[in-house]
């Protein structure tokens, strides 16, 4: 201990202190051998005060001499404390007259603070250490129609970081923000840059102005680092969300729902029509306010009245009457119309004393002239543009059977095969292409890809999950959702062995089915049964095979009837939504574009109406009206047929019939030929939905016979 203790001393004194106290003891006449002895222990000041009276007697023997030992060792350490405090407090007078020079403030004493505030007005005003440049971080975020969200690395977003000089404008830090998150007009992950409305807003998510400079906003905001979100809104969100007084393009204007309902010679006429315009400020509405806008389209047959000319423009001079221009209907189908956003014309009832002048619009409306050249069923209006229709780009596809996977993903490798029309033709392993073209062809194909797809691509027993493969990169992940996406606009074909819950992380980036319900789907029907009956009645469990299915599935914890069911969540996370993420996140850049028209219950109704059993497959069979005995009996040998069908065999027959292996909402009209002997064989024609059975069998296993070979053959 008393080692120690002199140690410390000796590194808070300097010798010369140590000498001092030496030369005390000498003039007490303490003994040599007791001086000496204490340097030997290295005893200084500092060591003797932390001394007691019994330790320091064994060098220094009388009373008296300990006391003034005392006394002198404390006068020392007195003195000591009294010039580090010295020595404290002239540093914090340097630092406090720093600082007031700093300020200007001249009445700093002596002279160094003298000297330290004339070099400080010197170098006031000095512009060599002004900053040239100005750090800039970026964030990314996205409206997702409720509120902005900010965009991960991993999604294609994350903060970015970059210096620009300060006298540059806003519109530059916009610019580098689109090249830097859309590099080349694209990203990989998120789409193209045509697909989105971008804007710069300040942290509080307020639009920042382009043209001001980035020294303006630095004096502004007062940030050592200025911060600023790159903002993006889906354009179609966007159109909606948003009204631009100064677009002159036309809404597309749908028929009211009782027209609509009309019979398609009705609806396919092309009468001549008048829209009228007023700037009648009792009549007229906001034009900020979309929705609020209402078009009246008047016929002539809806005005009952003949007397009028619809070619007669109204005078010019009237500021409160617009132009009356004669319109003609066109129809379209909706999947043609590009415009943004679509309004719903109403057409009201017309009283007995209806005045033409009394309904008007704020602006004139022009339509343009029917088109002969479509055979599409005519539905909507199509508004007048000045510019010519770009006509849409034919692309063909030439699939193999066998080799469908490889083939539609090399096509839909091209992000313009989105916007283009598409016609199909089915090649035979012979290399001749098959006679039959159309709808029928081209669904057929979806077909003949999903079935590769399921044998090739996934895991799972009733419901499937794409897992990855080396030879499956972003490029073809992005192309099989084109495929997705495409199928269902073109045919209103979904793949309903996927798992819905990867759509709708996806589309909607949440899931809201039951995980473990389509864990159990996914499971083979022995693990299945080994899942429901340890989470019902775990005691009941075959613990042999319930240990070998955690093994399989990778479970590193120990089981029991308390944390069995957390255990199979997890394993659900993990096999359904963690594993195949990758996949997730590619097919998102296409299938969110489906977010507004396939929403979450629209999602969950798929797997239930598309999904074919025997009661829809009876209720899509259009029968004729007048049938023959032998027809009749065919009728019954079809049901009856159709009814011993299991799952598989349904989606045989159904893709037999219509193309697609899934029910979509059509009719299938059957038809009865007279044929017998070798030619006698069922017919389908998958384009017009037409099944053609020969009235000519003897019985019903022979009807049977006949069905299940041409099925089980994959004609």
């Amino acid at each position: 201990m008393h080692i120690i203790l002199v140690t410390q001393g000796v590194n808070r004194f300097s010798p010369v202190q140590i000498m001092d106290l030496y030369d005390f003891l000498q003039s007490r006449n303490i003994s040599e051998d007791n001086i000496n002895r204490m340097r030997e222990e290295k005893i200084d000041s500092a060591s003797i005060l932390q001394m007691s009276d019994d330790d320091l007697s064994g060098f220094v023997p009388l009373y008296g001499d300990r006391l003034a030992v005392m006394n002198f060792c404390k006068d020392r350490e007195d003195q000591s404390t009294k010039r580090k405090h010295k020595s404290k407090k002239s540093l914090m007078d340097k630092i406090r007259a720093r600082v007031n020079a700093m300020k200007g403030n001249t009445s700093s004493s002596g002279e160094d603070d003298a000297d330290e505030s004339s070099l400080s007005k010197k170098l006031k005003g000095n512009k060599n250490a002004e900053k040239k440049k100005r750090k800039v971080e970026l964030s990314c975020y996205h409206h997702d129609s409720h509120s902005y969200h900010q965009v991960r690395i991993n999604k294609g977003g994350g903060p970015k970081s970059f210096e620009k000089g300060k006298n540059e404008r806003m519109s530059k830090v916009f610019e580098l923000g689109k090249e830097l998150y859309f590099p080349k007009g694209e990203n990989k992950i998120r789409g193209r840059v045509s697909q989105f409305k971008l804007k710069l807003t300040d942290t509080y998510f307020q639009d920042i102005d382009l043209e001001a400079t980035i020294e303006s906003y630095y004096n502004r905001l007062k940030m050592r680092q200025l911060k600023f979100h790159f903002c993006s809104t889906d354009v179609l969100e966007a159109a909606d969300t948003s009204f631009d007084s100064d677009v002159t393009e036309l809404p597309v204007i749908l028929p009211p729902r009782q027209y609509r309902e009309k019979s398609d010679t009705a609806v396919n006429r092309t009468p001549s029509t008048s829209c009228i315009a007023s700037s009648d400020s009792k009549s007229t509405t906001d034009k900020s306010d979309a929705t609020d806008l209402t078009v009246i389209i008047s016929p002539k047959q809806y005005f009952g009245k003949s007397d009028i000319d619809m070619n007669e423009s109204p005078s010019t001079s009237d500021n409160n009457t617009a132009k009356v221009e004669t319109v003609e209907y066109i129809s379209i189908s909706p999947s043609d119309i590009n415009a943004p956003t679509v309004w719903s014309a109403t057409v009201p009832d017309f009283p007995s004393n209806f005045d033409i002048q009394d309904f008007s619009l704020d602006e004139d409306i022009e339509f343009g002239r029917v088109r002969t050249d479509s055979n599409t069923t005519l539905d909507s209006t199509l508004p007048y543009e000045s510019t010519s229709i770009k006509e849409k780009k034919v692309i063909t596809l030439r699939i193999h059977r066998g080799s469908a996977l490889n083939d539609m993903v090399t096509f839909f490798k091209d992000p313009e095969i989105t916007d283009a029309i598409i016609d199909a033709k089915m090649v035979l392993p012979n290399g001749k292409e098959e006679t039959a073209d159309g709808d029928g062809v081209l669904r057929d194909c979806f077909t003949e890809f999903w079935s590769e797809f399921y044998e090739q691509c996934t895991e799972g027993h009733n419901l499937k999950v794409p897992v990855l493969r080396h030879d499956f990169q972003l490029d073809e992940w992005t192309a099989v959702a084109r495929i997705i996406r495409k199928g269902y606009e073109i045919s209103g074909y979904w793949p309903i062995s996927i798992l819905p819950a990867i759509f709708e992380e996806c589309i909607h980036g949440h899931i809201e089915s039951n995980l473990i319900d389509l864990f159990v789907e996914y499971l083979s029907p022995v693990e299945s049964h080994i899942v429901k009956t340890a989470i019902s009645d775990f005691q009941a469990t075959d613990q042999d095979d319930l240990l070998e299915f955690l093994d399989s599935h990778s479970c590193r914890k120990s089981v029991n009837s308390e944390n069995i069911l957390p255990i199979i969540v997890e394993l659900a996370q993990l096999e359904l939504i963690q594993q195949p993420r990758y996949i997730i996140d590619c097919f998102r850049s296409e299938l969110r574009l489906l977010g507004r028209s396939v929403t979450p219950c629209m999602l969950q109704d798929f797997y239930q109406s598309l999904k074919p059993n025997t009661k829809n497959v009876l209720a899509s069979l259009i029968f004729p009206d007048n049938l023959s005995n032998a027809e009749r009996e065919c009728v019954s040998y079809l049901k009856r047929y159709i009814k011993e069908l299991d799952g598989e065999k349904l989606k045989a027959f159904l893709r037999f019939c219509t193309g697609a292996d899934v029910l979509l909402n059509t009719k299938t009209t059957v038809e009865f030929i007279d044929v017998d002997g070798y030619t006698r064989s069922p017919i389908a024609h998958t384009c017009g939905r037409i099944l053609k059975i020969p009235s000519t069998y003897e019985s019903f296993t022979v009807f049977r016979s006949e069905f299940n070979y041409l099925l089980n053959s994959g004609i």
